[in-house]
């Protein structure tokens, strides 16, 4: 998972708890229309079961309507849309299709170092994916995404500065400093 999926995640998971932290107005209307309820039948100790059944039954879906009228007048009056803006999904999508065209070359890689790919097969399968991953970019610096993906490449460079690779302790090749196996020989880092 990339930081920037991570980081959306949260905002989105923050915008929720945000939400959810104080009395809802729905709330409100289900809890007026039980009190209603109750109160109606109450009052009315000799009417018919069934009567008092569909008057119960009634103010429920007045509650119910309450909600939705609120709702719809609530669109209205809030500048806040419940989706994110066009640019931010394309965003989203670019950089999804972009992680995962390099998450298909760093497997590509892999199978080829491993022995599991011939150099014909590799070169074949790497061009239209090393294709596609840099007009993934392109596309995502030319949408003013460029800073971003400054600040993520300089948060990623100081990151794996600061953790280690290493090196396999079977064969010595060097290793990523997020592999949980060895590129060369495969065994547990």
């Amino acid at each position: 998972m990339s930081s920037e999926t991570s980081t959306d995640a949260s905002a989105a998971r923050a915008r929720r708890v945000d939400r959810d932290a104080g009395p809802q107005p729905w709330q409100f209307y289900i809890l007026v229309a039980i009190v209603a309820a109750i109160a109606s039948v109450t009052l009315s100790p000799h009417t018919d079961f069934v009567a008092l059944l569909l008057l119960s039954a009634t103010i429920l879906a007045v509650g119910l309507v309450g909600i939705a009228a609120h709702r719809a007048a609530a669109a209205f009056v809030t500048s806040a849309s419940p989706l994110p803006p066009a640019d931010d999904r394309r965003r989203e999508l670019l950089a999804s299709e972009k992680h995962l065209a390099l998450r298909a070359i760093k497997e590509l890689e892999f199978d080829k170092r491993m022995g599991k790919v011939s150099e014909r097969d590799y070169q074949t399968l790497l061009a239209p994916l090393r294709a596609r991953a840099m007009s993934l970019m392109q596309d995502m610096e030319r949408g003013s995404y460029r800073a971003k993906i400054e600040a993520d490449l300089a948060a990623r460079v100081t990151a794996s500065r600061a953790a280690p690779g290493g090196f396999c302790s079977q064969c010595g090749a060097a290793a990523d400093h997020d592999a949980q196996f060895c590129k060369k020989c495969g065994a547990k880092l």
